[in-house]
């Protein structure tokens, strides 16, 4: 069963190589990596050259605008897999990472969602696993894999949003939950590190920044589907984009008093609403990542 990995690529020279050295290795051989170069100003394409020889690989410019969702289109335009997986150039896969979403999808079905494994050299970010906890969904792009069909109802990803992550959410949580498969393989190493797109490292300003730009995938979400969807759906989904206006303006209060939404799923939302209380949800993550 051929399986594509998409991997969009910009300023990697650093790590590309040893991205593409692990699925070369991998122990399921039916696949093809699609490599787009998204305006990289270093030497990443003169690296993936080298790996060319191996017709399994194939490499893209992306001569439209910089942008990582317009690179996975093009990744996806050009790719003849029966499933779809992504996977970042910074990042590398596990032995059998191929293989084990291609088990998974012999079940028929159409999302599978695994889990992930950090490394870093910032000792609070490495060797951590999520999710934490067994049977539960990973909605992180790198662990999900899907069937050519689904691929095709959720591309082209929408090119205003700055990643991929969230729309690949709200499609399997709010259109195809009945075809989610989870695995508890660890089917990708992901690399934590100062130039991640997603700031681990950086200031709360950036971080609160780049949280916004990519929840705005709720407002496209919710205006292309919502004539599909019950208005209990279309409540949370709006629900979802007031929650989020609030939190951007650190309006505490306004979120506590937000109704018909629990305070479990608020609390993340205020420890990621100002400075003190972001520093304070990382403490506790990393106390309970011991």
């Amino acid at each position: 069963m051929l399986i594509s990995i998409l991997m969009p690529v910009k300023n990697e020279a650093l790590h590309i190589g040893e991205a593409i050295e692990s699925i070369l290795g991998q122990s399921h051989k039916d696949f093809e990596l699609i490599i787009v170069d998204d305006h990289s100003d270093d030497h990443t394409r003169s690296v993936v050259e080298e790996f060319l020889q191996d017709d399994r690989i194939k490499l893209f410019q992306n001569e439209v605008d910089p942008g990582k969702n317009i690179s996975f289109n093009i990744a996806f335009d050009n790719c003849l897999g029966e499933i779809i997986c992504l996977m970042g150039g910074d990042d590398t896969m596990p032995l059998e990472g191929l293989a084990h979403r291609v088990d998974a999808h012999t079940q028929n079905s159409m999302i599978v969602m695994a889990r992930l494994k950090t490394f870093s050299t910032y000792r609070k970010y490495d060797n951590l696993i999520y999710p934490r906890k067994l049977n539960v969904a990973n909605y992180s792009g790198g662990a999900i894999s899907m069937s050519r069909d689904l691929a095709e109802k959720m591309f082209p990803l929408p090119e205003s949003l700055p990643n991929e992550d969230i729309w690949l959410k709200l499609h399997s949580k709010y259109m195809f939950s009945e075809r989610i498969h989870l695995i508890n393989d660890i089917v990708l190493n992901y690399r934590i590190h100062e130039n991640n797109s997603f700031t681990y490292t950086g200031d709360y300003e950036v971080l609160d920044r780049q949280i916004n730009k990519r929840m705005y995938a709720y407002n496209l979400f919710l205006e292309k589907y919502k004539n599909n969807f019950p208005r209990t759906i279309v409540d949370e989904l709006a629900g979802k984009i007031a929650l989020e206006t609030l939190r951007f303006k650190g309006d505490l209060f306004g979120i506590l008093i937000f109704r018909k939404v629990s305070l479990r799923e608020k609390l993340p939302l205020m420890l990621k609403a100002n400075k003190f209380l972001n520093t304070t949800r990382k403490q506790i993550v990393r106390l309970l990542n011991r």
